[in-house]
C-alpha cells in the first residue's frame, strides 16, 4: 500500500481526524515546523496526543 494512502487511513481511523476539515495550508505548516524546529514539533505532537487521550 502506498505511504500516502496508509497515512490517510491512519489519520481517519486511528487519529479520528475529519479530513474534510483539513486544508493544504495545514500540511504546509506541519511540514515547515517539522523541518525547521523538530524539537518543537515533537513537543507539540506529544501535547496534542495527551489532549486527545484525555478527551476520549
Amino acid at each position: 500500500m502506498p505511504k500516502p494512502v496508509r497515512e490517510l487511513l491512519r489519520l481517519v481511523h486511528v487519529e479520528q481526524i475529519d479530513i474534510q476539515r483539513l486544508k493544504r495550508e495545514d500540511f504546509e505548516v506541519v511540514e515547515y515546523l517539522k523541518a525547521e524546529d523538530p524539537e518543537q514539533f515533537k513537543s507539540l505532537k506529544k501535547a496534542a496526543r495527551g489532549k486527545v487521550k484525555k478527551a476520549v
